[in-house]
């Protein structure tokens, strides 16, 4: 038992023998720096191994010694010692990961191993120069700065292969940063020079790695696996089992971008073993192992890999994109196996250590949005999916400016070759030449001599305007496609502030008509003086003209943007119709005309498609008949006719009035925006030109056409063509109990409770007092906020909630989610949104947060009370 005790306590007492002994040199080293006496070049040589002395976790350390050895090799002129040190500083402040200042270090080093001719560490100091750009994300000046200084260092070095290694070394900061084209372009360039030495498989080994790597990550797969098998061929010749594993993992991940997860299993299986069977494994094999295995939908499989990888790297505590990616993937096997909650922790656990980087933020938001979505937390989902998309578009930007960089990269390669097989082909003449020139020295070396520089000659002009040909038409292609973009973007930038601009006017107008047209009303049911009603009755009318105007505007607005959806829904014609008539029966009879309607008997019960744009459309044109008839007879007339299709018919509807007519010259202008008949027609009758513009919109977007026939002086007859599918019994609309007048909205909702969220004064008093007005026993409380809102629907109970979008502290949206997380069954209380925002993006917006239906300002009672009596279910079953 003593003995076994003794052999276990012999490797501990061995580490405490080394570490006792490195203390005993350092103190040794320490003594004879402090040692002032000592000669300068001994203290420096004292100074450099102390520091050296030191691991990486005490870089403070080492730098301190470092510091104080390089002042003093600067105080006795002592360039060698200098050059050493500045080395040596700058690589230690890396490892304490200060990068500007070991970046600016290692520059002076290069620049004083230069001046004296120290050209043996200089390849490698440009590597850590490099990877420092990389660190500190201002890789985008590594170009400007390589391009200063390589070309000095490649008139000081003059060994080939050490040039190689300079020209590898060079790119490695574009590799780390994702920069591959530019990375291909610093390994081209050793490579090309490899060509020029025999014997360099070894060195052309690991940069056709370096290739196949880049050129995978640009899921250039056919380059990719061209390099890589070149990489295995010669990395098997040369037996380097590291190099070899390495590209049996390119291999693999290669065969994931072509989607072949069988094929790529098996070259990432191959990695793994070969590496366990040389004692060399490599957790991120495992990881990636894993990835594949989801691929082919063996989650359960993966998970157990996933988390051992995990492990491995948390307790290293390295490599943070490695632990994000690792997260990322648990996340995506947990979303396989339907396990969300799983799924989402690992999701923002894969965030914490992504800290921004592209493709592991995007895959862990992607993660995150699909798991929030499928546990119908949309609110949540949405978030995560605006950072996805937002991650990806980067990563998409990046890849598609790379794609152009890598064409230029392989043209210039093929460009290359094609060069060097045409130096081939002058070589084999040559000696082609020699022969004949034993066989006759004078004549036959003249004529093969004039032949051979023919045939170069002719090669050379036709390579060389070839190629000028080809760089001026990249040039040419590369400026008009700047060009097409820089112009795509100022128009989409410019469509997307008119729409903004249109969106945030139309809520800045709509809010303050509400108002106006709300008290209107109110003025208007509560017995006004008579000489008042006139003016009541004109601000009612001027704010009817302006709300007209505006709806007219934001509709052209989105036609013209293409952001109009078509409903395809079950309606009656015929209801249309009256409904229209009913709307322009007052106006008509205001100023003494006769207004008619006419539907043929033929006419089908109901049709498929959309009852508001036909409403709008018609409304437009009976609308103008009335505005622009003095005396007279209105009508509109509706009849039908079979389509090609069995169960298709064709609509035409004739909107005819005996008002002032135009002359037949006129008729195709008044359809463009901004038009009228006469320059008189504004002035005389008011108006935008809009609607008969957006009316021919609207009826070509339902596939049908609209025209017009007019004598001036005697009428104007406007038709109407659209094609419509007649809707099966199956597929026709019930009418409501609501709709067939068998319950009065007022009665159903007498004595409800409202929550009214607003925070304008003035249309809070215009909701509250019409909601008084329409619905006995009312009870209206009003909260100014969305914060308030939720307070109050917490505390309290209500039968709706009208709540405004806008408001300060709390917006709508966020108060809407807020409370359908409360308990008690208040999460389901009705909740309609009644705001000025009615722009088709906000109008989901609101039903994304969790709001029943929307209405907008101003708004009709009518509607108003219609929408409360759908909800409160409560109060109609009363």
């Amino acid at each position: 038992m003593q003995k076994w005790k003794t052999i276990l306590l012999l490797p501990a007492l061995w580490g405490l023998g080394v570490l006792q002994a490195q203390g005993l040199r350092q103190d040794s080293l320490r003594r004879i720096w402090e040692d002032a006496g000592k000669a300068p070049v001994e203290r420096l040589s004292a100074a450099q191994e102390l520091a050296r002395s030191f691991d990486k976790a005490q870089a403070d350390s080492a730098i301190h010694y470092e510091a104080l050895g390089l002042e003093l090799a600067r105080a006795v002129g002592n360039d060698t010692f200098q050059a050493r040190l500045l080395y040596d500083l700058g690589i230690d402040y890396g490892f304490a990961g200060n990068m500007k200042t070991a970046q600016a270090t290692l520059k002076e080093y290069l620049s004083l191993a230069m001046a004296i001719k120290r050209t043996h560490q200089l390849p490698l100091a440009v590597f850590h120069i490099s990877y420092t750009y990389a660190l500190t994300d201002d890789i985008d000046a590594l170009e400007g700065y390589l391009d200063t200084i390589i070309p000095p260092l490649e008139a000081l070095i003059t060994d080939t292969l050490q040039l190689v290694s300079l020209y590898q070394d060079a790119g490695q900061g574009f590799s780390v940063s994702g920069k591959y084209p530019q990375c291909i372009y610093w390994d081209l360039k050793a490579l090309n020079l490899l060509e020029q030495v025999s014997g360099s498989g070894k060195e052309k080994m690991s940069i056709y790695n370096s290739l196949g790597y880049s050129y995978c990550m640009m899921e250039s797969t056919a380059k990719a696996e061209e390099y890589t098998r070149r990489s295995m061929q010669l990395a098997r010749r040369f037996q380097d089992t590291s190099l070899i594993i390495s590209n049996f993992d390119l291999l693999s991940q290669n065969e994931v971008f072509r989607g072949n997860y069988e094929q790529a299993l098996a070259y990432i299986d191959s990695a793994i073993a070969l590496g366990r069977q040389v004692k060399a494994e490599r957790p991120g094999l495992q990881g990636y192992r894993g990835r594949i295995l989801i691929f082919l939908g063996r989650a359960e499989e993966a998970i157990p890999i996933l988390q051992e990888t995990l492990e491995y790297y948390e307790s290293n505590a390295i490599l943070n994109d490695w632990r994000a990616y690792i997260c990322a993937q648990l996340g995506l096997a947990y979303l396989q196996l339907q396990q969300y909650e799983r799924a989402i922790a690992y999701g923002r656990k894969g965030l914490e250590f992504a800290q921004g980087l592209q493709k592991e933020s995007m895959e862990n938001y992607e993660v995150l949005y699909k798991a929030w979505e499928a546990l119908g937390n949309m609110a949540a989902a949405y978030d995560a999916y605006n950072s996805y998309i937002t991650y990806r578009d980067s990563i998409v930007s990046e890849r598609n400016a790379q794609l152009a960089v890598r064409l230029e990269l392989e043209n210039e390669f093929q460009r290359v070759r094609f060069r060097d097989s045409l130096q081939m082909a002058r070589q084999n003449l040559e000696r082609e030449l020699a022969f004949q020139q034993q066989l006759s020295r004078e004549r036959a070396n003249r004529n093969i001599f004039i032949a051979v520089g023919a045939v170069v000659f002719l090669l050379a002009i036709g390579l060389g305007s070839r190629l000028r040909f080809i760089r001026q038409t990249q040039l040419a292609l590369a400026e008009k496609t700047r060009q097409i973009e820089a112009e795509k973007e100022k128009a989409q930038a410019s469509e997307r502030a008119k729409q903004q601009f249109l969106a945030n006017m139309s809520h800045e107008i709509r809010t303050p008509m509400n108002a106006i047209k709300g008290m209107t009303d109110i003025l208007l049911r509560r017995a006004p003086k008579v000489e008042q009603l006139s003016y009541l009755k004109a601000i009612k009318d001027s704010s009817g003209s302006l709300l007209v105007i505006i709806n007219d505007i934001l509709d052209l607005s989105k036609i013209e943007a293409d952001k109009v959806s078509l409903e395809h829904i079950p309606f009656s014609l015929e209801e249309v119709v009256h409904n229209v008539a009913t709307v322009m029966q007052f106006k008509a009879e205001e100023k003494g005309l006769e207004l008619k309607t006419n539907i043929d008997q033929s006419v089908p019960a109901q049709v498929l498609g959309d009852p508001t744009r036909l409403h709008q459309v018609l409304l437009n044109l009976l609308g103008n008949a009335v505005k622009f008839t003095e005396k007279g007879l209105v009508s509109i007339r509706l009849s039908v006719e079979p389509d090609d299709g069995a169960n298709q018919i064709v609509t035409k509807f004739c909107v005819s009035d005996t008002g002032v007519g135009m002359d037949e010259s006129r008729l195709d202008k008044i359809f463009e925006s901004f038009e009228q008949a006469y320059s008189d027609t504004s002035r005389k009758f008011g108006g935008t030109g809009l609607g008969l513009s957006i009316s021919k919109k609207l009826v070509e977007l339902q596939r049908g056409r609209i025209w017009a026939e007019s004598e001036k002086g005697k009428g104007s007859r406007f038709y109407v063509s659209i094609p419509y599918e007649m809707a099966g019994e199956e597929e026709r609309a019930p009418a409501t109990a609501l709709d067939s007048g068998k319950i009065n909205p007022a009665e159903a909702l007498k004595g409800i409770k409202v929550l009214l969220a607003e925070d304008n004064a003035f249309n809070a008093i215009v909701a509250q007092e019409e909601l008084e007005d329409a619905i006995g026993e009312v009870e209206v409380v009003v909260a100014e906020n969305g914060a308030i809102a939720v307070e109050q629907a917490t505390h309290d109970d209500f039968d709706v909630i009208l709540m405004d979008v806008q408001m300060p502290v709390m917006n709508g949206y966020e108060a809407t989610q807020k409370i359908r997380l409360l308990d008690n069954g208040k999460a389901n209380i009705p909740i309609i949104a009644m705001t000025a925002n009615v722009m088709k993006e906000e109008v989901e917006r609101c039903y994304e947060a969790g709001m029943n239906d929307f209405i907008g300002k101003p708004f009709e009672t009518e509607v108003l009370m219609g929408k409360l009596a759908k909800y409160c279910r409560g109060a109609m079953e009363e």
